[in-house]
């Protein structure tokens, strides 16, 4: 009787132990049990007296379950970017803000300085008309730089906060980018 007892046990454990397959991208087969599915790795176990195992999901093509069903490995890792790629960032959107606003502002205070000695000239005379369209032209022209500028300044502030909160304090030095953790 015992000795039915512990066969029907081990077939038991043998027949719980069922396994799922990971299928990598390079063709390989591993078989094994999966514990857990996460972001970034799958954990699994070779059989029931094995430790964990981890593999990557970058490197897993697809996981067939003990029960048949089939699942394909996505990954959604975002590409984490270098300090370099963010400086150029910061720069650009800095420097572009920077430009456009001292841009819009030359040509808004540049029209200005047309328009107004205009209405005086158009109002007591015939003439002034062209620095009045040319003055007009110039402010009209510098609304959307106004507009653009501020908002390269506002992208790369945002840039700069979002950097800090994923990856600690960040300020930016002339000759190069200092970490301030």
């Amino acid at each position: 009787m015992k000795k039915i007892f512990s066969l029907v046990t081990i077939l038991f454990h043998i027949s719980c132990f069922s396994q799922d397959i990971i299928t990598l991208k390079n063709g390989d087969e591993l078989k094994g049990k999966i514990i857990k599915v996460g972001t970034t790795e799958i954990e699994y176990r070779k059989d029931t007296a094995s430790p964990v195992y981890a593999i990557k999901k970058s490197e897993v093509f697809m996981i067939k379950y003990e029960n048949g069903s089939k699942e394909v490995v996505t990954t959604m890792e975002r590409k984490k970017e270098t300090i370099e790629d963010l400086e150029t960032r910061y720069k650009h959107k800095k420097g572009a803000g920077i430009g456009l606003t001292v841009t819009g502002g030359v040509l808004l205070l540049g029209g200005a300085s047309l328009f107004i000695p205009s209405l005086n000239m158009s109002v007591n005379s015939d003439g002034g008309w062209g620095l009045f369209y040319t003055g007009l032209t110039a402010m009209i022209a510098s609304v959307p730089f106004l507009i653009t500028g501020p908002i390269q300044l506002h992208k790369a502030a945002k840039l700069k906060r979002q950097w800090k909160q994923e990856n600690g304090s960040l300020s930016f030095a002339p000759n190069g980018i200092r970490l301030n953790f």
